[in-house]
């Protein structure tokens, strides 16, 4: 079951955010970046999130 660790607006529906769940992973939903200059293989995307989030992502699971 995912638990939201972070997100950056009030809807909690339309804005990037971090999530974690028991596989010791954490989950980022973003902007999805396209990139000229970078290939990726298939099955995985580039995102884009504010450093603020990913800040705050990280001092909460530091607190964990």
């Amino acid at each position: 079951m995912l638990k939201t660790l972070v997100d950056s607006c009030t809807d909690g529906q339309t804005c990037p955010a971090m999530y974690t769940d028991d596989t010791e992973t954490v989950l980022v939903r973003g902007y999805v970046e396209t990139r000229p200059d970078l290939s990726l293989p298939e099955g995985e995307a580039l995102v884009r999130v504010p450093r603020s989030l990913v800040a705050e992502g990280a001092s909460r699971l530091a607190g964990q």
